[in-house]
């Protein structure tokens, strides 16, 4: 456990929730109340962060476990000192009820000690209704954070993309999302000129029968690549391994990339990370013994999927459809085990794909067959990869014939139940009451 960094985690925390009682401190000076239960509240929290603050770690990375305690802690952080303005201005005299009454405002459960509330100056009321929209602010972030982390119970080092997706989704747009720390970015309108295609390969990809230790070996090499380039360009600010993509130039970035080792095995991380030999055998742990790890090929898939998924959104904006499909083919390259790449038209980081090699034959047959389609803009893997389904992007009228031939062509030919259904995108998950 990273003890230090989750005190440094904490005292930002308290800083920011500082931050946040500026905003009811100035509605008490409009309305001519007193500030000094959020003044008060700001200086304990000052006081209370500032050494955990001024002790910045120097190892940065936090796993499953530290994530775990970092958004448990937060919540409970945030209602303690969050129930401070209720507990001082006396609006709530008994703390024990102003927490209750912070913890169901940040959880937006909706639960109240308070009969009424018309009466509370007016700076309390406006910091109470703010709980209940930081909170709601932190809902979408704790559900995917957390479905994120409970894919590490089933073995699977997995993140959070899928349920980001399923939960964060917005009919008729594609929505950029952001992780660590999760927001939701820009959404860009899907184009009314395309369809999407989702068939599935029927193929699956079973945990039991090794996929889990191929995925976590792909994973590792992400890790292992980061830890040797950070290692090797100390003066670089790498806190992420997203940080190489956006650290310099096309060229600086593949520089920084060819100071890997291609291929690696235990034994030579070992020897050469020395100082860190209880991650590495922590992440030793989590699959079997590949042999080699693929280092180059998998973290150039991941920074040219960085930067793709970067240009994505204004490829939409712009209506370079056909571009956008280009980088669907470049991405599945990327996952290919068969086939052969299509070769590169550009020389930005966005035309590389890596060797990632986590699609399948059956899979890379399917891209093949829909690429060579008319009206089809492009196709790629969905998901983690070692089976699922493929993403199709078609001209709408063009999807009725496209779906006829991946019919025929690809499942009746192959003997399977015909899996493919034409897909706008749709609103996210929501609770129904």
């Amino acid at each position: 456990m990273n003890y230090r960094m989750l005190g440094y985690l904490f005292g930002i925390i308290m800083l920011i929730e500082a931050a946040l009682m500026i905003l009811p401190l100035i509605v008490s000076l409009i309305f001519g109340e007193s500030p000094v239960p959020f003044l008060l509240t700001v200086a304990v929290l000052i006081v209370a962060s500032l050494p955990l603050i001024f002790r910045k770690p120097k190892d940065t990375r936090i796993y499953a476990k530290e994530g775990f305690v970092t958004a448990a802690g937060a919540w409970v952080l945030l209602s303690l000192f969050g129930a401070l303005p209720f507990f001082f201005s006396g609006a709530i005299p008994n703390y024990i009820d102003a927490f209750f009454e912070t913890v169901s405002g940040f959880t937006t459960t909706g639960a109240s000690i308070l009969t009424e509330v018309e009466s509370l100056p007016k700076g309390i009321l406006f910091w109470r209704s703010f709980t209940h929209w930081v909170g709601g602010m932190g809902a979408d972030s704790q559900f995917v954070d957390l479905c994120g982390e409970g894919e590490w119970f089933v073995g699977s080092r997995g993140g959070a993309g899928d349920h980001a997706a399923m939960r964060c989704s917005k009919a008729g747009h594609i929505v950029h999302l952001n992780f660590k720390p999760f927001s939701i970015g820009k959404s860009v309108a899907f184009p009314s000129s395309c369809s999407v295609i989702v068939a599935d390969s029927n193929e699956q990809s079973k945990k039991s029968e090794g996929s889990k230790d191929k995925f976590n070996a792909r994973v590792a090499a992400y890790e292992f690549a980061f830890m040797l380039i950070k290692r090797q360009f100390p003066e670089k600010t790498l806190l992420e391994f997203r940080d190489i993509a956006l650290c310099g130039t096309t060229d600086e970035v593949k520089h920084m990339l060819s100071s890997i080792p291609a291929k690696i095995t235990r034994a030579e991380l070992l020897k050469l990370l020395p100082e860190s030999h209880e991650k590495l055998k922590e992440i030793f742990s989590t699959h079997a013994d590949p042999g080699e790890y693929d280092l180059y090929g998998t973290a150039l898939f991941g920074v040219s999927e960085i930067v793709r998924a970067a240009k994505a959104p204004k490829l939409l904006e712009s209506r370079e459809f056909t571009r956008f499909g280009e980088m669907m083919k470049i991405s599945h390259d990327g996952d290919r085990v068969s086939g052969i790449p299509a070769e590169k038209k550009g020389t930005g980081l966005e035309y590389e794909c890596g060797a990632y090699a986590c699609s399948t034959h059956r899979i890379d047959a399917l891209c093949d067959l829909m690429n060579s389609t008319d009206g089809v803009l492009g196709s790629q893997l969905a998901g983690a990869g070692l089976g699922g389904c493929v993403l199709i992007l078609v001209e709408n009228d063009k999807a009725e014939s496209v779906l006829r031939r991946l019919n025929e062509e690809f499942y009746d030919r192959l003997n399977l139940p015909r899996s493919a259904f034409v897909c706008k995108p749709s609103e996210g998950s929501k609770v129904i009451y």
